[in-house]
């Protein structure tokens, strides 16, 4: 069983059926890093779609968890400037 923990360090109600929902159908590697962004690991391509712009990438993709990144929703190292904290987890697809 995975349980995804909110900022608070509370387990966060719907990661259950989250993870049940995702389970099988990438295969994908999501690494919350410490103190810094989501890092998505598949071999597929990730369209991400912010109102009419989109952009695809591919491999490892670093996204914004401290919300100050200048390239959301992407990570640009912000939270180090912050000093953003948060724990760390990782969940496998």
């Amino acid at each position: 069983m995975v349980r995804l923990m909110s900022a608070d360090g509370r387990p966060s109600e719907n990661s259950n059926r989250l993870f049940e929902e995702l389970r099988g159908s990438y295969d994908m590697k999501i690494t919350i890093v410490e103190n810094g962004p989501i890092i998505l690991k598949t071999d597929r391509q990730v369209s991400f779609r912010m109102g009419t712009t989109s952009e695809n990438k591919s491999g490892s993709v670093a996204l914004c968890r401290c919300g100050q990144s200048l390239k959301k929703p992407f990570c640009d190292g912000a939270h180090r400037k912050v000093e953003f904290k948060a724990m760390a987890g990782e969940i496998d697809f």
